[in-house]
């Protein structure tokens, strides 16, 4: 629940704030990057169908389908990167679905 910090100097109010801040922010991450980090070969529309799915959508392509732009809900504060985005699309895609090269 949202409450309002006040801060008081003489009897006013010289500054206040309401936290937490529950918005949503963009990230982006290119594709060829995210298919490099994680050692597969993912097209840009899978990528955003997986960013969906872990909750970073409504995602978009951007500058022809080779920047996935993804929203990232105040109950991500672990997507600061564009690795974290690559991370999460990972995990959806199954790490064990990434088959193991040398």
């Amino acid at each position: 629940e949202p409450v309002t910090v006040q801060y008081e100097e003489g009897g006013s109010i010289v500054n206040s704030y309401v936290s937490p801040t529950l918005s949503t922010r963009q990230e982006k991450a290119k594709v060829d990057f995210c298919n490099s980090l994680i050692g597969i070969s993912l097209s840009a529309q899978e990528m955003k169908t997986l960013c969906n799915k872990v909750q970073l959508g409504p995602a978009e392509l951007l500058e022809n389908d080779a920047v996935l732009k993804v929203t990232v809900p105040p109950t991500r504060s672990d997507i600061l990167h564009p690795v974290d985005i690559a991370e999460d699309i990972g995990i959806a895609f199954g790490y064990n679905n990434i088959r193991k090269r040398i």
